[in-house]
């Protein structure tokens, strides 16, 4: 009977590692390949810099995250991004006038991220109604529910509005965000796996691998929490929207009015509609969406398949809904 002779562990190992070389070189060659024909990733032309503009802040605690730009001018999705001196993207907020003066409060949507400045739903409700009506564009990325009365308390004796607008995305009601995981590993490491084209397209999904390896939730199921009229997180969600009705009673003599700038045909499926529209009818607050007038076709479409935020159609359309409320409201009506 023959003998079988077995490779020294040595030689076992150094051929083990030359499998694993020729695997990853194979795998980045076909990724690269891919890549070349369809790009994985963001083109550097279109690579977001205003994150750089955003001051630092507590993230996680929505009943007391506060924070805005600096003054600045960076990119986004190959637009300019300019901040003023109070820390809002677009151009500085000019004295009051006798315009009557709508003060749109919103996050990264009504921002603008991923589209130019003047592709901005409040810029496209301004130029609609003929510049009758000054908008003034107070937003921020990642701000929710518990940030717009701050923004009203900090801002709102300066600016002076006559009516106040705010445009709701479905996660506003998400007061509470959880720390994203990154993959930790020594510097030098890092930075030579980083000119591997196959860890830079995989990185991003760490943070969705390691919540399901350690039985976390992921942000849908955070959101569907924080619609639980039980929740800490709906509790002050109410909360805020009740207080920026009442301040905007307060100061202005006329109700507020929320702007829907999300899907309205998904928030509908997922269950969300319903009870975002009764909150705030319930807190007096007037409703806008620009889905009604094509009930059958979503407007919401992406920037792209790198950026996920509406792009300028989506903008035309709420701005176009905003417009039309305030033609009727402010100047058909001679309101101030």
């Amino acid at each position: 009977m023959a003998t079988v002779q077995h490779l020294p562990m040595k030689t076992r190992l150094f051929y083990s590692a030359i499998v694993l070389c020729a695997t990853v070189l194979l795998m980045e060659s076909v990724v690269r390949l891919v890549n070349a024909v369809f790009p994985l990733q963001r083109p550097e032309t279109l690579k977001d810099t205003y994150g750089s503009l955003l001051l630092s802040g507590e993230w996680l605690d929505g009943a007391s995250r506060f924070y805005t730009y600096k003054p600045g001018v960076a990119k986004t999705h190959g637009h300019s991004f300019r901040v003023n001196s109070l820390g809002f993207r677009g151009p500085e907020f000019p004295p009051k006038t006798t315009r009557p003066r709508v003060v749109v409060m919103g996050d990264s949507i009504t921002s603008g991220i991923g589209i130019a400045e003047a592709d901005r739903y409040t810029e496209v409700a301004e130029r609609l109604v003929g510049r009758q009506v000054e908008i003034i564009n107070l937003s921020i990325q990642g701000f929710d529910g518990p940030q717009y009365p701050m923004l009203l308390d900090r801002y709102g004796a300066l600016l002076q509005p006559d009516y106040v607008v705010l445009g709701f995305y479905i996660n506003d009601a998400r007061t509470v965000w959880q720390r994203r995981y990154g993959l930790k590993l020594p510097s030098t490491l890092y930075y030579v796996l980083s000119h591997s084209l196959t860890f830079r397209v995989l990185l991003p999904y760490y943070d969705s691998l390691y919540r399901f390896a350690h039985g976390m939730p992921n942000e849908d199921e955070i959101l569907r929490q924080s619609f639980d009229p039980q929740s800490r997180q709906w509790a002050l969600f109410e909360k805020s929207v009740a207080s920026v009705a009442d301040w905007t009673l307060s100061h202005t003599h006329h109700t507020p009015t929320v702007l829907l700038v999300t899907d309205a045909i998904e928030a509908n499926t997922e269950g969300f509609y319903q009870p975002s529209r009764a909150l705030f009818e319930q807190a007096r607050f007037t409703w806008l969406e620009a889905q009604r007038e094509r009930p059958d076709k979503s407007i919401y479409e992406p920037v792209s398949r790198w950026e996920p935020h509406p792009n300028a159609y989506t903008h035309q359309r709420l701005g176009e809904a905003l417009a039309a409320w305030m033609q009727k409201t402010i100047v058909l009506t001679g309101s101030p």
